[in-house]
């Protein structure tokens, strides 16, 4: 993750962004119900939603990786654990619910 920002101007940024989305994706068809998934699916709601992986910063990513790696080892995630991470990342800057569920369709 931290490789995003810092070559986000070089070409093979969006080649890495897609790769991380893919796999996050990934991480989600085989596994949604996995606590460590919830929180992984929310980060990539943020980064996917409209390719918005470009506009944040080295210090959400920083932020991001901080997190995730402090989650990865725990055996047991609670509900209450993946709720606040996924408030830790939309305090970090990361839209976790990017998307308009009041929208009407027409």
């Amino acid at each position: 993750m931290q490789r995003i920002h810092r070559d986000r101007d070089e070409p093979p940024s969006p080649v890495y962004a897609d790769s991380l989305i893919r796999m996050m994706r990934e991480m989600r068809d085989r596994s949604p119900e996995d606590p460590f998934t919830q929180v992984i699916t929310a980060l990539h709601n943020a980064m996917a939603f409209e390719n918005r992986w470009v506009t944040h910063t080295e210090d959400q990513y920083l932020g991001g990786y901080a997190l995730l790696e402090s989650l990865v080892y725990q055996d047991d995630l609670q509900p209450e654990e993946v709720q606040q991470a996924m408030l830790r990342l939309n305090r970090l800057g990361f839209e976790t619910m990017p998307f308009d569920f009041n929208a009407s369709v027409s």
